[in-house]
């Protein structure tokens, strides 16, 4: 039986079978699209007429579907491991020999959001961590049926929802590089959600650019106003008012770094001679 690997996340879907790359129709892959987008990974025969050929009467469509389907099986006759026909259904064979990034990803995503002590381990950080990545872009962008649009926006929030509970996750254990490199992710794809603006400030203020963290509030407040016409919430400023009253730590310069350095192993090798010495003075 065949592997297959599909990625549906972002502007070019991909298939592979076998690890080779294979290229699908662009019908094909609105199909693939509608079967992702029912929670049953199954559709009905009418539902794909109506929405892969919505100027077709309901004869004329369910021929052009069941040719598609047929010319399917000859350029790629192990299709039958990933698609079913069960009645008026078409249908995704699901199973280990099947990888899709959109599921792998909303299977982990949903795993951090129904208990988040689950990421009070580093390891299930770094999981989810790698998980997100997979999200290269929109669900199959290129489509737009009435689906697509709602898988599309409910994904693109599972991705969000998880993404900030993970630089949550991070930030309550000081792993404040982590979380910044999340969040600056997360608000690259929604910049008007201010609490991942927010915990990014905090970020930026404890990896020690307090100037960047007073910037991107200004950012934000100015998106804010221009886009929503509101003030950032009163968590925001009581953030941004704690950040710009504590004085900045004057980080070392290179050269004390190393002058530094330099002294401490002088003493290291001082310290080293007197105990050398006070060895030389005992009996053996």
């Amino acid at each position: 039986m065949s592997n297959w690997r599909i990625h549906v996340l972002g502007d070019e879907p991909m298939l592979s079978v076998d690890g080779r790359p294979f290229q699908l129709p662009e019908m094909a892959w609105a199909l693939l699209a509608c079967l992702l987008s029912s929670s049953q990974r199954s559709v009905s025969r009418s539902r794909l007429v109506t929405t892969l050929w919505p100027d077709s009467d309901e004869e004329a469509g369910r021929h052009c579907l069941a040719t598609m389907l047929w010319r399917l099986k000859q350029r790629l006759p192990c299709i039958s491991g990933l698609l079913e026909t069960v009645g008026d259904k078409v249908g995704l064979t699901m199973g280990s020999r099947v990888w899709i990034d959109a599921l792998v990803l909303e299977q982990r995503a949903q795993r951090a959001l129904a208990d988040p002590f689950w990421l009070n381990f580093a390891v299930n950080r770094h999981k989810l961590w790698r998980s997100l990545k997979l999200y290269r872009g929109e669900f199959v962008a290129r489509f737009d049926n009435d689906m697509v649009l709602i898988e599309r926006e409910r994904l693109r929030a599972v991705f969000l929802d998880a993404s900030f509970q993970l630089a949550f996750a991070h930030a309550q254990h000081d792993e404040w590089r982590e979380t910044l490199e999340i969040t600056r992710s997360l608000c690259a794809v929604e910049p008007l959600r201010e609490d991942a603006q927010r915990l990014l400030i905090q970020a930026y203020a404890a990896c020690g650019n307090r100037a960047l963290a007073i910037q991107q509030y200004h950012e934000l407040e100015k998106l804010l106003s221009t886009e929503l016409a509101v003030r950032p919430m009163r968590e925001t400023t009581d953030v941004i008012g704690r950040i710009a009253s504590t004085p900045e730590t004057p980080r070392p310069s290179v050269s004390s770094s190393r002058n530094m350095l330099l002294q401490a192993r002088a003493q290291m090798f001082a310290a080293v001679a007197i105990i050398d010495e006070a060895l030389g003075q005992l009996p053996a």
